[in-house]
């Protein structure tokens, strides 16, 4: 039988509400919440394909919340404790969590994973695994490899999620072993006189005042039974967004296209069944959404036959191929971005400022376990872009600062070779910004590239052309150059 637990905290000070890893996920909460669960299952698969997720609201009565009227004391003691202080801000969450509770029909949401290895070492005597780097370590990742998530900040993004601050966990192993504990990341409060510390566990109490794991509680087999490898996460309060399902769809079609198109990843979404076979129909229903306005892009990229682009030689002392899948496209205005991605089939971020005249979009993917593994030390918390200085000596940002450059023009340059040839002798440019460097670049390249050596150019300049006229060309949509 499991309870509450809150460890004494007299004389570590006083923990307020704003958890800085639960604050970094709030801007964007349904968003940061899929990128995170789906990396992280991605990071677990135990080689069947596709890793499977599902997310899935229910609505519980209070007899299956497990522990429910110790927590909900914990909730009332600590509303107590910041009135008195006249916190606002923990007052304002504690009044809502207790309101929450009081209710006799509390939204959950589950997270469940399939073909994975599940967390493994719940039984660890040294806590050195991925169980308690996933239930009770702060900052700390125990992941290895590429995919690896390097802050451990990330399972924050399920507490971020809930009206409560608070989940269970429960997972069942490769190795066949079953565990499962509730976590609560509130604040500071005193009960009974005496002051608590703000992170509790729910589970089996331990004589040294510490929480250890349950093999199973029964509240939440009776919201999901696992008889498969992997692990299931119960965000309790769950914050019940009328368009949550629309958000995690749009989060998965803009981060997880390359895993998804590839049958990496398949999700399903209380009743909406995400994977390749109905990539295109959903992308179809949501292009109009700026968030998928660059993955429509991408997904044509990937649908065309154009030739990948490939560099097995690009950073010396650092083994793997660069690859970058390029499309032009003449008739329409696509987003002039490559999706930088993980080797996973997460996308990292939009690179952006590569060329204003070219109709392109492109995909860069990464192979081999080093080359993934050194860019994978250069992402912020969020995994959404790379920064030099996350390396911590100088010799090594230095490093790091010219591999990115290098990484960059490579990127570049290979975009400037593939508009040169696809356009052929006729260049379309809209707009005149940038239109001399732009120009320059293309007649530059043309000079270097074999398919096009034979062929003359020609630019007519009229030097009788006055400014006023220039101007008022500039003003057209579309001009012309004829090489």
């Amino acid at each position: 039988m499991g309870q509450w637990n809150f460890p004494n905290a007299n004389g570590l000070g006083t923990q307020g509400i704003s958890n800085s890893g639960v604050e970094t996920f709030k801007g964007k909460i349904m968003k940061s919440l899929t990128r995170e669960i789906c990396q992280n299952s991605l990071d677990a698969s135990n080689g069947k394909k596709p890793v499977k997720l599902e997310f899935k609201q229910s609505i519980i009565s209070r007899d299956l919340f497990p522990g429910y009227d110790g927590l909900k004391k914990c909730m009332y003691d600590a509303k107590k404790y910041w009135q008195e202080r006249g916190n606002k801000k923990s007052t304002e969450f504690f009044t809502h969590a207790c309101s929450v509770l009081e209710s006799n029909r509390i939204p959950v949401l589950r997270i469940s994973d399939y073909n994975t290895t599940g967390l493994t070492g719940s039984r660890d005597p040294q806590e050195n695994s991925p169980w308690f780097g996933m239930v009770s370590s702060e900052g700390v990742s125990y992941k290895s490899g590429s995919n690896s998530g390097s802050y451990g900040i990330g399972k924050s993004s399920i507490y971020a999620a809930s009206s409560l601050r608070t989940v269970f966990i429960n997972t069942y192993d490769k190795n066949g072993e079953s565990a499962a504990q509730g976590v609560s990341k509130l604040a500071t409060f005193a009960t009974n006189g005496e002051k608590k510390f703000g992170i509790g566990f729910y589970g089996i109490a331990q004589s040294d005042g510490s929480t250890s794991c349950c093999e199973n509680i029964d509240e939440l087999d009776n919201l999901c039974y696992r008889s498969e490898y992997g692990t299931d996460i119960f965000i309790m309060g769950f914050n019940n967004y009328s368009d949550w399902k629309d958000k995690i769809i749009l989060s998965l079609l803009d981060n997880f296209l390359l895993a998804i198109y590839n049958s990496e990843l398949e999700i399903t979404v209380q009743d909406i069944l995400v994977n390749s076979t109905t990539l295109k129909g959903l992308l179809d229903k949501y292009k109009d959404s700026k968030d998928v306005a660059s993955t429509y892009n991408y997904y044509q990229v990937l649908e065309s036959d154009e030739t990948i682009y490939e560099n097995n030689e690009l950073f010396k002392d650092i083994p793997g191929t660069v690859k970058l899948k390029v499309a032009i496209f003449k008739d329409s205005s696509p987003n002039r971005t490559v999706l930088m991605s993980r080797s996973n089939g997460m996308k990292l971020f939009d690179k952006n400022r590569i060329s204003s005249s070219i109709q392109f979009s492109a995909i860069l993917t990464m192979e081999g376990e080093e080359l993934n593994q050194y860019f994978a030390k250069m992402e912020d918390p969020t995994h959404s872009s790379w920064q030099s200085d996350r390396y911590e000596f100088e010799d090594k940002i230095k490093k790091a600062e010219k591999n990115l450059k290098i990484l960059n023009k490579w990127i570049k340059d290979t975009i400037i070779q593939k508009g040169t040839e696809s356009y052929g002798e006729e260049i379309d440019i809209k707009g005149m910004e940038g239109l001399l460097p732009e120009f320059c670049e293309l007649a530059t390249n043309k000079k270097k590239h074999e398919s096009l050596e034979n062929k003359k150019s020609k630019v007519s300049v009229n030097k009788k052309a006055k400014r006023k006229t220039i101007n008022k060309h500039a003003n057209r949509n579309i001009r012309r150059f004829i090489l």
